[in-house]
């Protein structure tokens, strides 16, 4: 039995990448797709990701069943390598933009902006008292 539920097409960085839910309730990601959506290779994307402490016990191996309106003949689709689309924001944190096509460095540089931004916001509710975040938006 497969563990995948559902295929979902979404899209990213302005390429349309496969996405699966799986039935742990997590939304995955192919890890081949996103890298190449970056203009990435996907090898070293990989061995980054597996060496990660966070990202790398996440990773696991899914069957994709045949794309719509293809027969399953001739056997499955090859076993691809997925992550939960909830650690993208982590992993790009980690992408070296100076690796990027010129016209998708400037697009990833404003998501690792607003993934810090977003990230700020949760640290100062959970680890600053009240009185210092409300010294900090005061103005003047």
């Amino acid at each position: 039995m497969s563990d995948i539920l559902k295929v979902f097409t979404l899209e990213l960085f302005e390429n349309y990448v496969e996405s699966f839910l799986l039935r742990d309730g997590e939304l995955y990601l192919p890890v081949r797709q996103v890298a190449e959506a970056l203009g990435l290779t996907f090898s070293p994307q990989l061995r980054r990701m597996k060496r990660d402490p966070v990202i790398g016990p996440t990773l696991r191996k899914v069957n994709p069943p045949p794309p719509e309106g293809e027969s399953s003949w001739g056997g499955r689709r090859s076993a691809v390598v997925v992550f939960p689309l909830r650690y993208l924001p982590g992993w790009l944190m980690g992408v070296e933009v100076s690796r990027l096509e010129p016209e998708l460095r400037e697009r990833v540089l404003a998501y690792k902006r607003e993934i810090a931004q977003l990230g700020w916001i949760a640290f100062q509710e959970r680890f600053l008292p009240p009185e210092v975040r409300e010294w900090m938006t005061t103005p003047g």
